[in-house]
């Protein structure tokens, strides 16, 4: 069973370069009801789409202002969408588990598949 990566916005950052294949990042707060929402379908989707797209939330403190520029943060929930560390996508309004599945299924038959140790 797939699981949801947690990181820390402090961590996220400092393996960004890091990063090999497509993954999902879910930038999250426990402040705004719409990322528990987010946190929900990621746990849905995580099995789906495991080993082709690597799911991992990362908590933003909204105290955090130099975090929030370096992601370039405008509204919370945001997801990213990575391929090997560089962004290829950016969701920042809420999607229905159906569209996200979708734009997962058509980033994944585009980009290609990885192997979960790419994840790792």
């Amino acid at each position: 069973m797939a699981r949801v990566q947690t990181l820390s916005a402090t961590q996220f950052l400092a393996d960004a370069t890091q990063r090999r294949g497509l993954e999902l990042v879910h930038l999250t707060s426990p402040l705004f009801s719409g990322c528990k929402y987010v946190s929900q379908q990621m746990a849905e989707l995580v099995d789906v789409f495991d080993p082709t797209i690597g799911f991992s939330e990362v908590t933003v403190e909204l105290q955090q202002a130099s975090v929030i520029r370096a992601l370039g943060i405008e509204q919370l929930p945001t997801l990213l969408l990575l391929r090997d560390g560089e962004e290829i996508e950016r969701f920042q309004a809420i999607l229905s588990t159906e569209e996200l599945r979708e734009v997962l299924e058509t980033c994944a038959s585009f980009y290609g598949s990885t192997t979960a140790d790419d994840h790792a």
